[in-house]
């Protein structure tokens, strides 16, 4: 063990990246369950056309005390020579961003943003659609501690695959995870964290460049630890829950669907679902489609 960096790890600050677009149903549910557990939030907002802005600047009226930075990005394009289509997913034909924004620009951008303000801290990767639960924090610290090369190690934390409080979405077959259970991701960028003084750089994958990377590539990192952690999770990831998602169906359908009540695992904790400020519920129609209905209107 680096006695010194367990030392240091300790003393650092944690800054959440929240990267955003078009989140106003969740962002500030998200920012309730976040503000806890870091020093600092930096918002990057690639675009939003809805009320994520209100949203947000609804949260930061509401906890004054919380320190929250908020950057429009969306004229930024970090790698122009660079456009791209989402290249993976059941709905990579219907991606709702225009061909110069990615996952991996996004990611690029918001990872720029924590490193020109923070120079020495440990950045958390967040989506806009999780919900961490609490508690979390020494369970992290302990991971972080056992870096021997703060430079260049990281870690990736496993989620849940939320559908709607009653509801997980089973994940496609990958022989290359290691998860806990298959309606579980094992840890990728929706919630991860690094060293900003380390040698870490964001980048698009090399292989879909939709997505984003870390360089320099590593065995250690991408083969070691993005899609192997399968500890007990510490998010809800609730992927359908955009207005964008209404009338969407589920690849394979109901195959793909399962009762949580089903699951006997008490690690999957949907309750704390209704102590957040969610704007939508997601219901699941006979046919496996969803439907996306307003919880409130503001």
């Amino acid at each position: 063990m680096n006695t010194d960096w367990k030392i240091k790890s300790r003393k650092l600050p944690w800054v959440c990246g929240l990267k955003t677009y078009n989140s106003d149903p969740t962002v500030y549910a998200c920012l309730q369950s976040a503000h806890k557990l870091f020093d600092a939030i930096v918002i990057t907002d690639d675009g939003s056309t809805d009320k994520t802005h209100d949203e947000i600047s609804r949260f930061a009226g509401d906890h004054p005390k919380v320190k929250i930075a908020y950057f429009d990005v969306s004229d930024w394009d970090p790698i122009p020579e660079l456009s791209m289509e989402r290249d993976h997913g059941g709905d990579k034909a219907v991606s709702s961003h225009p061909r110069h924004k990615s996952h991996a620009k996004g990611q690029i951008k918001n990872w720029a943003a924590v490193k020109q303000h923070f120079e020495e801290s440990i950045y958390f990767s967040l989506e806009d659609d999780v919900l961490l639960y609490p508690d979390i924090k020494e369970r992290i610290q302990e991971r972080i501690e056992l870096w021997d090369d703060p430079m260049t190690d990281c870690e990736y934390f496993n989620t849940v695959f939320i559908i709607n409080k009653d509801h997980v979405r089973l994940a496609n077959p990958d022989a290359g995870m290691r998860r806990r259970t298959d309606y579980e991701n094992a840890g990728d960028w929706t919630f991860a964290c690094f060293y900003t003084a380390g040698d870490i750089k964001v980048g698009p994958d090399p292989v879909n460049p939709w997505g984003a990377c870390m360089y320099p590539w590593l065995q250690k990192n991408q083969c070691g630890k993005k899609g192997q952690d399968n500890s007990a999770p510490f998010a809800l990831h609730m992927i359908y829950f955009r207005r964008s998602r209404d009338g969407f169906k589920l690849e394979d359908g109901w195959n793909r669907i399962e009762k949580i009540e089903n699951l006997n695992d008490e690690f999957v904790d949907t309750g704390i679902m209704d102590e957040h400020q969610l704007k939508i519920d997601i219901e699941i129609n006979d046919d496996a489609s969803l439907s996306v209905v307003n919880r409130w209107d503001g």
